[in-house]
């Protein structure tokens, strides 16, 4: 694409200006929380005219990573606009996840396999349960090792998981 081109369907300034700009303005450091904003909103300007389309993520081609001993997570989705986030988590026997808050959002939980444990009570594949934002729940463990997808805020997840799951 010519520079030309850049500048007649993406901006009204003039081609040399646009060259000018990229040659001669150096580099700044953006403040917190804006490179993700201006990332959103660049998505967005990109995306506009696009049609939805089925995103697909294969078992086989899908990465687990690492985020405590025995507990891994598998994210399928996590919209930076929204901070949505749908992911997996799988624990190994004996595994557990601290307590915590839903300080930001609900937190969705649905018992794909094995078995997940919060509390008293032991859950199963199947089984559903919703933590309200503003609620507390206690460890979350597995006894024989289980799958659990969650949908939530990525509030909770480190920085570093989402981009490692992007470039992966």
């Amino acid at each position: 694409m010519s520079k030309n081109a850049v500048a007649t369907n993406y901006s009204v300034l003039p081609a040399d200006v646009i060259t000018a700009l990229a040659n001669d303005v150096a580099p700044c450091e953006l403040p917190e929380g804006i490179e993700r904003r201006l990332a959103a909103r660049l998505s967005r300007a990109i995306t506009a005219d696009a049609k939805p389309e089925i995103q697909v993520q294969r078992a086989a081609d899908s990465r687990w990573i690492q985020v405590m001993p025995g507990v891994e997570i598998r994210i399928l989705h996590h919209n930076s606009t929204t901070r949505a986030l749908t992911s997996l988590w799988r624990l190994q026997p004996g595994a557990q996840l601290p307590a915590h808050q839903h300080d930001r959002a609900d937190e969705e939980c649905l018992i794909i396999e094995g078995d997940i444990c919060h509390a008293d009570d032991q859950y199963l594949p199947g089984d559903y349960m919703i933590g309200l934002k503003g609620s507390i729940h206690g460890v979350i463990s597995s006894k024989g090792g289980g799958v659990m997808m969650l949908r939530s805020s990525d509030h909770h997840v480190p920085v570093e998981l989402l981009r490692a799951s992007v470039t992966a």
